[in-house]
Protein backbone atom coordinates (compact mmCIF):
# COMPACT_ATOMS: atom_id res chain seq x y z
CA UNK A 1 0.00 0.00 0.00
CA UNK A 2 1.47 3.10 -0.71
CA UNK A 3 2.06 5.61 1.76
CA UNK A 4 0.54 9.22 1.93
CA UNK A 5 1.73 12.29 2.16
CA UNK A 6 -0.06 14.79 3.34
CA UNK A 7 -0.65 17.89 6.18
CA UNK A 8 -2.40 14.84 8.92
CA UNK A 9 0.25 12.38 8.53
CA UNK A 10 4.04 14.54 8.51
CA UNK A 11 6.01 15.57 11.23
CA UNK A 12 7.04 19.43 11.27
CA UNK A 13 10.57 18.16 10.20
CA UNK A 14 8.86 16.88 7.16
CA UNK A 15 7.57 20.06 5.92
CA UNK A 16 9.10 22.82 7.25
CA UNK A 17 12.64 21.72 7.60
CA UNK A 18 13.04 20.59 4.13
CA UNK A 19 9.87 21.36 1.55
CA UNK A 20 11.96 21.67 -1.24
CA UNK A 21 13.03 17.53 -1.04
CA UNK A 22 9.91 16.15 -0.16
CA UNK A 23 8.11 17.83 -2.68
CA UNK A 24 11.33 16.70 -5.01
CA UNK A 25 10.48 13.28 -3.82
CA UNK A 26 6.81 13.43 -4.68
CA UNK A 27 7.20 15.15 -7.64
CA UNK A 28 9.68 12.76 -9.15
CA UNK A 29 8.87 9.16 -7.22
CA UNK A 30 5.90 9.55 -5.43
CA UNK A 31 5.84 7.63 -2.10
CA UNK A 32 5.15 4.19 -2.94
CA UNK A 33 4.77 1.19 -0.80
CA UNK A 34 7.51 0.16 1.64
CA UNK A 35 9.38 -2.79 0.43
CA UNK A 36 11.96 -3.43 3.25
CA UNK A 37 11.48 -1.86 6.37
CA UNK A 38 13.72 -1.33 10.10
CA UNK A 39 13.51 -0.11 13.46
CA UNK A 40 16.47 2.58 13.87
CA UNK A 41 16.88 4.82 16.86
CA UNK A 42 16.88 8.27 15.86
CA UNK A 43 17.32 10.95 18.61
CA UNK A 44 16.78 8.90 21.34
CA UNK A 45 13.58 7.48 20.06
CA UNK A 46 12.91 4.23 17.82
CA UNK A 47 11.26 5.49 14.04
CA UNK A 48 10.87 3.07 11.51
CA UNK A 49 12.89 3.58 8.37
CA UNK A 50 11.67 2.08 4.99
CA UNK A 51 13.01 1.80 1.36
CA UNK A 52 10.44 1.77 -0.82
CA UNK A 53 9.24 0.41 -3.98
CA UNK A 54 10.61 3.31 -5.91
CA UNK A 55 13.91 3.23 -3.99
CA UNK A 56 12.97 6.23 -1.64
CA UNK A 57 13.43 5.64 2.09
CA UNK A 58 10.49 6.96 4.37
CA UNK A 59 11.49 7.46 8.17
CA UNK A 60 8.04 7.35 10.22
CA UNK A 61 6.90 7.63 13.83
CA UNK A 62 6.56 4.28 15.81
CA UNK A 63 3.50 4.25 16.87
CA UNK A 64 1.67 6.51 14.62
CA UNK A 65 1.90 6.65 10.72
CA UNK A 66 3.33 9.87 10.59
CA UNK A 67 6.51 10.69 8.39
CA UNK A 68 9.37 12.10 9.60
CA UNK A 69 11.58 12.80 6.81
CA UNK A 70 12.22 10.81 3.07
CA UNK A 71 15.18 11.12 1.25
CA UNK A 72 17.12 9.52 -1.84
CA UNK A 73 19.73 6.53 -0.50
CA UNK A 74 22.87 6.26 -1.72
CA UNK A 75 23.63 2.54 -2.83
CA UNK A 76 24.87 1.92 1.00
CA UNK A 77 22.59 3.58 2.51
CA UNK A 78 20.15 1.11 0.42
CA UNK A 79 21.94 -1.69 1.17
CA UNK A 80 22.37 -0.95 4.92
CA UNK A 81 18.79 -1.09 5.68
CA UNK A 82 18.29 -4.37 4.05
CA UNK A 83 21.07 -6.09 5.94
CA UNK A 84 19.44 -4.96 8.96
CA UNK A 85 16.56 -6.59 7.96
CA UNK A 86 18.12 -9.72 7.24
CA UNK A 87 18.26 -9.91 4.11
CA UNK A 88 21.99 -10.91 1.72
CA UNK A 89 21.46 -8.21 -0.71
CA UNK A 90 18.68 -5.75 -2.23
CA UNK A 91 16.20 -7.16 -4.14
CA UNK A 92 17.25 -6.99 -7.75
CA UNK A 93 14.62 -5.00 -9.19
CA UNK A 94 14.19 -2.54 -6.27
CA UNK A 95 18.74 -2.22 -6.59
CA UNK A 96 18.02 -1.21 -10.12
CA UNK A 97 15.73 1.38 -9.59
CA UNK A 98 17.94 2.57 -6.76
CA UNK A 99 21.34 3.27 -9.13
CA UNK A 100 18.48 5.10 -12.31
CA UNK A 101 17.74 7.49 -9.43
CA UNK A 102 21.14 7.94 -8.85
CA UNK A 103 21.59 8.57 -12.30
CA UNK A 104 18.64 10.72 -13.39
CA UNK A 105 18.47 12.71 -10.00
CA UNK A 106 21.84 13.11 -8.80
CA UNK A 107 20.95 16.49 -6.67
CA UNK A 108 18.53 14.54 -4.55
CA UNK A 109 21.50 12.70 -3.20
CA UNK A 110 23.13 15.82 -1.50
CA UNK A 111 19.62 16.83 -0.12
CA UNK A 112 20.06 15.13 3.10
CA UNK A 113 18.77 15.44 6.47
Amino acid sequence: MAITYNSTNRTEHAYIDHPERMRLIEEYFGFTGIVVEILEKRKGQYARKGLTSAGIVVVRCLNEDKMITAYMPDEEQAKEICRKAGKKQVPPKLWKKIQKNLERHPELLYMVS
